[in-house]
């Protein structure tokens, strides 16, 4: 198996100090904890989205509950 020095950005300062603790008390190094969470991260089922449409993709905007055309109000506004 081949590794690779890698650097990771945006970990979180406190959740890292913690892993790094962890491990060091089970006499792992940072590499064996990464490789076991992606692991496990990896062997997760993917959440499979049934779409029967692109558009269905994406959420629907809210319905306020009343008739409202923002883009007629907004041209009133900016051309009076």
């Amino acid at each position: 198996m081949t590794y690779a020095n890698i650097t990771i950005r945006g970990l979180n300062e406190k959740t890292y100090r913690k892993a790094r603790a962890l491990a060091v008390e089970e006499g792992k190094n940072m590499g064996e904890v990464v490789n076991e969470a992606l692991q496990i991260w990896l062997a997760k089922p993917v959440k499979k989205i049934k779409a029967k449409s692109f558009m269905d993709l994406f959420e629907r905007p809210n319905d306020w509950g009343v008739k409202t055309d923002i883009a007629k109000e907004a041209d009133e506004y900016i051309y009076r």
